[in-house]
């Protein structure tokens, strides 16, 4: 591709303030090296586990996905985080900085469970591996196995961190998905939704282009309006989580069946479901809807 080819535009922002909870769609975000500001904030611990909930066991955290927290004013970047509002699937709801908060959530999920505000220098979660043949390429299938997330990922490997030690990121800061992707894989799979909602992507590229065009993203930079530069780093390999429900959105394990036999890619030698791409911000700045998008 020639320097600085367009590529489409942002069609869509997210931002979700606790970990495995819906977050809230938004007309800009402010970027700073940690990612989108306020991005996976808060998440919930288990208190007797030392472990992070994580809708990546559903079994285990049914109702993760049926709450949607937003913050009650826009954070900033470089100024503390605002109080964030938690609407619990049962209709209630609880502010980040209530003083009962720990407990109106620990009532709601059956569990003892505080409303952690950093990660200890990386966390461990419960992750379920999918019934599905070649979805993992360590050979895990129907099976939950702990695992390592945020800097205790790269800690563990001796290798710098791609994420503050204290944040809640799995390992990069920013996630992008294009709507090329997107109507990809609901060309050669008709039967399910590909909705952008399932992946949980903090930005989504307007693409007019086939295919699965971000694979071709890596090593690349992503030039977004005047300011802002994002390095892609990686394909982002997929959960069981695009294929749980959510709002008007059925389960759906033909999900994850169509990225295991449609988009597999080798990420550190191992071929992994993919949908996505992970990156870290090399210029900060404003992002907003409609900004043009372009790679350098």
């Amino acid at each position: 591709m020639n320097s600085s080819e367009p590529v489409g535009t942002i069609g869509a922002l997210w931002r979700f303030p606790v970990k495995s909870m819906l977050g809230e769609e938004l007309d800009g975000v402010d970027l700073n090296e940690g990612g989108v500001v306020g991005d996976r904030a808060f998440a919930l611990r288990d208190r007797e586990t030392g472990k992070v909930a994580s809708a990546k066991h559903p079994k285990l955290w049914p109702d993760l996905l049926g709450c949607r927290a937003a913050f009650v004013e826009p954070p900033r970047p470089g100024e503390e985080l605002p109080a964030a509002r938690i609407d619990l699937a049962d209709g209630s709801s609880v502010r980040s900085d209530a003083a009962d908060v720990d407990a109106v959530l620990s009532r709601f999920f059956g569990r003892d469970v505080e409303l952690a505000h950093a990660a200890q220098n990386g966390y461990t979660i419960d992750q379920y591996h999918p019934d599905e043949e070649n979805y993992d390429p360590e050979g895990h299938r129907d099976e939950v196995v702990e695992a390592q997330l945020g800097a205790a990922f790269f800690n563990e490997r001796g290798l710098p961190s791609a994420v503050p030690e204290g944040s809640f990121f799995d390992l990069y800061p920013l996630s992008i998905l294009t709507t090329s992707t997107l109507d990809q894989l609901g060309d050669l799979e008709p039967q399910s939704r590909f909705d952008l909602r399932r992946f949980r992507m903090n930005v989504i590229v307007d693409t007019p282009s086939h295919g699965f065009v971000e694979n071709e993203w890596l090593g690349r930079t992503l030039a977004i309006g005047d300011d802002v530069r994002l390095g892609v780093a990686l394909p982002d390999p997929r959960c069981v989580m695009p294929s749980l429900a959510q709002e008007d959105l059925p389960r759906d394990p033909r999900i994850l069946k169509a990225l295991a036999q449609h988009n597999r890619i080798d990420v550190a030698g191992s071929l992994y479901p993919c949908a996505g791409v992970y990156a870290v911000a090399e210029a900060t700045g404003t992002i907003r809807r409609d900004d043009r998008v372009s790679l350098a």
